[in-house]
């Protein structure tokens, strides 16, 4: 959509939010390690993506601190504006935001 547009010099909004669906993420192609099951799991939770059908960001949900962030019951798109305040690591991933 707007990946297009920036090839051609056209202005853009000022601010632009998008993810898959908008062309402003791609997958890498698939590894060697990647079974058949697990490509047919991984398209069909990309076609339900590009249709706009698929929450990425699901809770319960726990940062890396073991707090929850999105309770249970809540679910964000991946362009939803509440997730531009989100300054945590989920569960799982070491590191810090600060």
């Amino acid at each position: 959509m707007f990946t297009g547009d920036m090839k051609t010099g056209k202005t853009l909004p000022n601010f632009v939010r998008g993810g898959l669906r908008e062309d402003f993420v791609r997958m890498s192609p698939y590894g060697p390690a990647l079974s058949a099951a697990g490509r047919k799991n991984v398209d069909t939770v990309k076609a339900e993506i590009l249709k706009g059908g698929f929450s990425v960001f699901k809770g319960p949900m726990k940062d890396n601190k073991g707090n929850l962030v999105i309770p249970a019951g809540k679910a964000y798109l991946e362009t939803d504006i509440a997730l531009e305040s989100m300054s945590y690591l989920v569960e799982g991933v070491n590191g810090a935001t600060s």
